[in-house]
């Protein structure tokens, strides 16, 4: 599938996880299908990500 430490486009995560490709995270059937992280912002990602809620306030607009 994916490996570590490889730069992936959106466009080629979608078209594995069959995500959104315009949406952060990318989700589908309501389910986080994605994430791009950088290490500098979340060096301890993907256990631990860090984000600032945008994305859950954009869903939550859209209902």
């Amino acid at each position: 599938m994916f490996e570590i430490g490889k730069e992936y486009s959106r466009k080629d995560i979608q078209r594995v996880t069959g995500g959104s490709k315009y949406a952060f995270p990318p989700v589908r059937n309501d389910k986080v299908v994605a994430a791009r992280l950088r290490q500098d912002l979340n060096p301890h990602g993907p256990v631990v990500i860090v984000c600032d809620g945008s994305a859950s306030h954009a869903r939550t607009r859209r209902r």
